[in-house]
C-alpha cells in the first residue's frame, strides 16, 4: 500500500487566476503469484480559486494495472 497528499498553489490559466489544489492518492499492489501484478491505484485532485474560494473541479481517476511476466525480459502490461 502506498498514498500521497498535496497541497499546492496552481494556476487556473483559462481564467488567468490563481488556484488553490489538494491532491491525494492511494495505491494497493497484489501478487498472486510470480508471474502476475495487480496494481490499483485512485487519484482525488480538489482545485479551488483563491479569489472567491470557490471549486473549480474536482475529478476521480481510479486506475487498474495488470501485468504478466512471460520471462525476465517479455512482459505484457494492460491498463484501463
Amino acid at each position: 500500500m502506498n498514498g500521497r497528499l498535496f497541497f499546492r498553489e496552481v494556476p487556473i490559466f483559462l481564467e488567468a487566476a490563481r488556484g488553490f489544489e489538494i491532491q491525494g492518492s492511494g495505491g494497493l499492489t497484489i501478487r498472486p503469484n510470480t508471474s502476475v501484478q495487480i496494481t490499483l491505484s485512485h487519484t482525488f485532485p480538489s482545485l479551488k480559486r483563491q479569489r472567491d474560494d470557490a471549486q473549480y473541479s474536482t475529478v476521480h481517476l481510479p486506475r487498474v494495472r495488470v501485468q504478466y511476466q512471460f520471462s525476465r525480459s517479455w512482459f505484457v502490461r494492460g491498463l484501463v
